[in-house]
């Protein structure tokens, strides 16, 4: 199986939508597993957002003709911070004919209403091509030059925009869904969850029947639980609600969701709920876990489905999925179904890695 992996360092191009007073840096990280490709962004130092965007943007060059590839947008948190993943076809990026290798430029891109080309950062994989953007003007000129001199009759049809050339300039494109993964969104995303509760609590019936020995915590259960966890509330107005609002949301959990026991070997101190349908990837399920120190709840664990490998690690590994386990019937082993754990200090809301770190293995066999 072919494998590649390359970093591509990002450098100030535009410094007007820098944190004031810092420098934006960061990378792209390509990875090619045979024929399935993963671009990973990190980006931080860049201003939050008001009246624009950023999007993720990737130039290719076959035979000196240039195409833009619109990765989607991508979300910036208050620190300034960004991490993004996107899925891609190695051998025909979007369908453009544009391969890995024809890749020449990546770019985070300002998209704001009456705005030309923006660059805050840029990667230039290429030096011969470091005057991309005038390569793309000239492009865009010469495909725009014969409709002035030859308008179309109005009765005439119009020609299917896959036909002309110039469809390898639009940016309006069809993207795999960008998937974007910070520190705090993981909470606000699950709190959200009460709304699907209900089909959660039809799939946990269909569960019930199968006999799988799970079950769900009582109210006074769930409430004890929420009630254990390893908070000191200042009285901090946001600190308070922070408080409130993750104990709801385990009480929440508890009483309303699956509890299952998911591994082939028992985390001690770890108990686990399958939540169906939730913000998890390309995924039907995830885990959400409580670990437990001294009868306290002292981490807050999601475990995402994926496969032992490089490829299936969510965002390598940049978000805390740094720890994996088997699942059932399977073992530690190269492309074995199970899971890739990410804890949150229930005290401080921060990512934590209470155990040990497991780097996936490149290919099989692998030593």
């Amino acid at each position: 199986m072919l494998f590649k992996r390359f970093f591509v360092v990002l450098k100030p191009d535009d410094r007007a939508y820098c944190v004031d007073g810092g420098e934006a840096d960061g990378f792209f990280k390509f990875e090619r597993f045979g024929n399935r490709g993963r671009v990973t962004i990190y980006v931080t130092g860049l201003r939050q957002p008001v009246d624009f965007s950023y999007r993720g943007m990737l130039v290719g060059f076959k035979d000196n003709i240039p195409s833009v590839i619109d990765m989607g947008d991508l979300k910036v948190d208050d620190m300034g911070r960004c991490i993004s993943q996107w899925i891609f076809d190695p051998d025909d990026i979007e369908g453009k004919g544009i391969g890995l290798n024809d890749l020449k430029v990546c770019a985070i891109a300002v998209d704001r209403l009456g705005g030309g080309l923006i660059t805050p950062l840029v990667g230039i994989m290429d030096d011969s091509y470091r005057n991309w953007k005038e390569m793309i003007a000239t492009e865009e000129s010469e495909l725009s030059q014969p409709e002035q001199e030859n308008p179309e009759v109005e009765d005439s049809p119009p020609k299917p925009l896959e036909d002309t050339q110039e469809a390898e300039e639009t940016v309006e494109k069809e993207t795999m869904e960008e998937e974007t993964l910070e520190e705090k969104e993981i909470e606000e995303k699950t709190i959200e969850e009460k709304a699907e509760e209900d089909e959660a609590q039809e799939s946990d019936k269909d569960e019930k029947e199968k006999g799988e020995g799970d079950h769900h915590a009582d109210t006074g259960e769930a409430k004890n639980i929420a009630e254990s966890l390893e908070l000191k509330d200042t009285g901090a107005p946001e600190e308070s609600q922070y408080i409130r609002s993750l104990k709801e949301y385990i009480s929440n959990i508890i009483s309303h969701l699956q509890e299952v026991q998911p591994f082939e070997e028992s985390l001690d101190g770890y108990r686990w709920w399958k939540v169906e349908n939730g913000y998890a990837f390309d995924k039907d399920h995830y885990l959400m876990g409580l670990a437990f120190q001294d009868n306290k709840v002292k981490y807050i664990v999601y475990a995402m489905p994926g496969k032992f490998n490089a490829f299936d690690q969510p965002y390598g590994g940049l978000t805390g999925f740094v720890c994996w386990r088997p699942a059932k019937g399977q073992r530690m082993e190269y492309d074995a179904d199970g899971y890739w754990l990410m804890h949150i200090d229930a005290l401080t809301g921060q990512i934590a890695v209470p155990l040990k770190p497991t780097p996936p293995p490149l290919f099989r066999d692998y030593d």
